[in-house]
C-alpha cells in the first residue's frame, strides 16, 4: 500500500480497502478487498455520508473503510 499526502497533511491512502459494515442491529460484514475509489464511488448509492476520514455512517449501517 502507498500513501500520499495532500495539501492539509493528512494521510491519503490508495490502493485497496476492505468495507466493514457495522449493521445497526450488532452484526458486522466485512467485504473483499476492492479498490478505493470502488469503493467510494458505493457511498452515494448507500446514502452514507462522511462520518471521518475512514468512516460513513448510512441508515442502515456505520461503515469502515480499512486498508489493505
Amino acid at each position: 500500500m502507498s500513501t500520499a499526502r495532500d495539501s492539509n497533511t493528512r494521510t491519503v491512502t490508495t490502493g485497496h480497502v476492505r468495507l466493514v459494515y457495522h449493521y445497526n442491529d450488532g452484526h458486522d460484514f466485512t467485504t473483499e478487498s476492492m479498490l478505493e475509489g470502488e469503493a467510494m464511488a458505493y457511498m452515494p448509492i448507500l446514502q452514507a455520508q462522511p462520518l471521518d476520514l475512514h468512516h460513513y455512517v448510512a441508515p442502515f449501517a456505520t461503515i469502515e473503510l480499512q486498508p489493505v
